[in-house]
């Protein structure tokens, strides 16, 4: 099977984390480690203010089939796309909506979108394959295609696409939307960096004396969550704890909206 997994490396999920851990010291997380029963490795890649979160996982290899996970009030639940070889959930609304990936049996990628228990695959006209990494409440969908020469982020929105393509970089992915339709991810021009593009305007994002910057994530107050996510590290900052179900005090969870 071939496919690719738009993902960050355990060096870029370091300095990320780093720089988060500083930029959030003030506030106290629930630290967990999440692993499917009895898998081999478990791909946490999204949350909402709900606590659900959502991912996928395996029991042999991420080179061979695997379904996508939903983990809710402390309970797993399998997403499958309809009669694929693998799936993987990568994005969650605040409403529910889901969105990701899945591998048919040619072993061809495609995006989905998950809403009130339909699927929609997503394949950008002409691509070699299709990714899809996040939705919003109003149901639009941002990922990345490859289209045989380079990788360019997209939107896609009531059955339209539209191409995300950082000026002047050799690469883009759209990782995150929010719900007032900023767009998040990544670009590659020399070295990597991040982006925001809201109301049509790009901005780059680049930390100071860094030599890469990545942004995989934005909340509806704008702020920037900076995440990191690689196969086989099982780790998740969640606040309630999800595998508990516990309620945190207040002053325990930093502010969604």
């Amino acid at each position: 099977m071939t496919h690719r997994t738009l993902i960050v490396t355990s060096t870029m999920f370091l300095l990320l984390l780093a720089i988060r851990t500083n930029l959030v010291q003030a506030q106290q997380y629930a630290i967990r480690s999440i692993d499917v029963p009895g898998a081999a490795a478990t791909e946490i890649s999204d949350t909402n203010k709900s606590g659900e979160i959502v991912g996928c996982y395996t029991v042999t290899g991420f080179n061979a089939g695997f379904p996508g996970v939903v983990l809710a009030n402390a309970t797993f639940k399998l997403v499958k796309y309809p009669k694929a070889a693998a799936t993987c959930v990568m994005g969650v609304s605040n409403d529910g909506k889901m969105a990701g990936w899945y591998a048919d049996t040619s072993g061809n990628t495609h995006g989905f979108l998950l809403a009130a228990k339909t699927y929609t695959s997503l394949d950008y006209p002409g691509a070699v394959f299709t990714q899809a990494t996040k939705v919003n409440n109003s149901g639009v969908v941002v990922g990345a295609y490859f289209d045989g020469t380079t990788d360019h982020g997209f939107k896609w929105q009531s059955g339209t696409f539209t191409t995300i393509d950082y000026p002047g970089a050799s690469k883009t992915f759209a990782y995150g939307i929010n719900d007032s339709g900023t767009i998040f991810g990544n670009y590659t021009s020399g070295t990597f960096h991040g982006f925001s593009l809201s109301s049509g305007t790009f901005t780059s994002i680049d930390y100071p004396g860094a030599a890469g910057t990545g942004a995989t994530a934005i909340n509806n107050a704008g702020r920037r969550p900076i995440l990191g996510l690689q196969p086989q590290l099982h780790l998740r900052i969640q606040c309630p704890d999800p595998l508990t179900n516990r309620r945190a005090r207040r002053s325990e969870c930093p502010t969604w909206s």
